[in-house]
């Protein structure tokens, strides 16, 4: 596992300072594009356990996986997980980059 771990890192470290920024506004861009899928798929999830209740109208899927309200709970924890720990990845990553002008040529 070790080895895993040391080759990731060294594989991360080898990526140019500019494919580096692109990488942290892409995990920026996921990190803020989970939490709303996280509050959507909780909705979700409260509608169907009210509907399961009778509380609520009826859900709009009514047989397969996707009809349980177990499924979206679990998709908003682990959307809202995901989100944080890309959150905490960009905003560590982005100390590390090097301070660079728009302009400023390779070596």
């Amino acid at each position: 596992m070790r080895t895993i771990t040391t080759r990731c890192q060294s594989a991360l470290q080898a990526i140019p300072p500019h494919f580096s920024a692109l990488f942290v506004a892409s995990v920026s861009m996921s990190g803020l594009l989970l939490t709303p899928v996280a509050v959507l798929a909780g909705v979700l999830g409260t509608w169907r356990l009210g509907a399961d209740l009778g509380f609520t109208s009826n859900f709009f899927i009514a047989d397969g996986v996707l009809s349980r309200y177990q499924f979206w709970f679990a998709l908003a924890i682990g959307a809202q997980t995901s989100a944080i720990i890309l959150n905490r990845r960009a905003a560590n990553r982005k100390n590390d980059l090097p301070a660079r002008t728009p302009y400023e040529v390779e070596p």
